[in-house]
């Protein structure tokens, strides 16, 4: 489930590539929201799991994004979800929650049964070997 209430609007993955990004820094390389996005499909993907759902929504500025995928495992035969955060303003790091339900909320309310990542937004972050760790 996603709640966006506080200073927050649901968008689609297209409207997530037009949010602004900050510029990069020595310490500091900051992850686009629809590349978090784009990994997970990925990685799911890549392991046989099929979005049966999703929904995003961004902060008026666009530098908070929160998302929940939904999605169908056809060798399991179960319905499991992802949730995501992100932050392009330093304020959070990008997390993931796993489970039967996961709870997302842009009052920074993050819940499932799994917390597999939680990192910083570094030049060294690897953001596909990260979502592939989280989905394992």
């Amino acid at each position: 489930m996603l709640i966006a209430h506080v200073n927050a609007a649901y968008l689609t993955r297209e409207q997530m590539k037009s949010l602004p990004l900050p510029e990069v820094t020595r310490t500091y390389k900051p992850v686009a929201h629809w590349e978090i996005v784009d990994a997970i499909s990925e990685t799911l993907n890549f392991r046989n799991f099929q979005i049966t759902r999703e929904e995003f929504a961004a902060t008026q500025n666009g530098e908070k994004c929160f998302g929940v995928i939904q999605i169908n495992h056809q060798i399991l035969g179960c319905e499991l979800a992802i949730g995501f955060r992100n932050s392009t303003d330093k304020t959070m790091k990008l997390g993931l929650v796993a489970g039967y339900r996961v709870f997302v909320c842009d009052n920074l309310a993050f819940n499932g049964e799994f917390h597999p990542v939680l990192a910083k937004h570094s030049n060294s972050l690897n953001l596909i070997d990260l979502i592939s760790v989280g989905v394992d």
